[in-house]
């Protein structure tokens, strides 16, 4: 496992943003982990979110010229990621986030920040559903744009309800790439390599992932 991908799975359960016991997730399964990256709540959890983020985009060799992130959590995922971009690597590349709802006074629209241009890099936590991919993609098409790819901080590797690889269906669909800081079989190596919970849990992980996995 990679440096950065360990120092997050670590940083992500000392934030408890990283948790273990039992959630109901969106789509109706129960879950024996979950990850909240709003525990990323503090500058020094941004700066180093950031730099994780930053880190895996140039890893991920996807061409770009802008930052969108997904609302609500890719906001200060892409905020952050820009910031690191433009101190630690001089590179000042704009962004823009979306709202949830059309807003009709003021500025208008959709899109906070500059209208997408260029190569568009989407970020967020999780991935998110084809639906809302669907949106942001319909934006981008209609502006002198093109999505190139998306960062997102985990991939649970599941199959989507229609049991299909969600990432890669998701991939084909848009055709664009998909990145992830890590992944759910990086979380199951560093647990049984650190010991820090209980085997039980580890255990439950493993039997999600052969019920779900893609």
């Amino acid at each position: 496992m990679n440096n950065y991908k360990y120092d997050f799975i670590q940083y992500a359960i000392r934030k408890k943003a990283l948790k273990f016991g039992k959630f109901i997730l969106k789509s109706g399964r129960v879950s024996p982990y979950f990850f909240d990256i709003s525990q990323f709540n503090s500058g020094n959890d941004l700066i180093f979110l950031g730099k994780i983020y930053v880190q895996t985009l140039i890893k991920s060799n996807i061409p770009y010229n802008m930052l969108f992130g997904l609302s609500y959590k890719g906001i200060s995922i892409a905020l952050s990621s820009s910031i690191i971009l433009s101190h630690d690597y001089k590179k000042n590349i704009s962004i823009c986030f979306n709202r949830k709802e059309y807003k009709l006074h003021g500025e208008g629209g959709l899109i906070i920040g500059k209208p997408p241009r260029g190569k568009v890099i989407l970020m967020d936590d999780v991935i998110t559903s084809g639906s809302t991919i669907n949106k942001v993609f319909n934006i981008i098409n209609c502006s002198q744009a093109k999505l190139s790819g998306m960062i997102i901080a985990l991939d649970r590797q599941e199959k989507d309800l229609y049991k299909k690889p969600a990432i890669k269906n998701l991939q084909n669909r848009f055709d664009f790439k998909i990145k992830s800081i890590i992944k759910l079989t990086d979380i199951i190596l560093f647990l049984e390599q650190n010991k820090i919970v209980d085997k039980k849990i580890v255990f439950s992980i493993k039997e999600y992932k052969k019920k779900y996995g893609s």
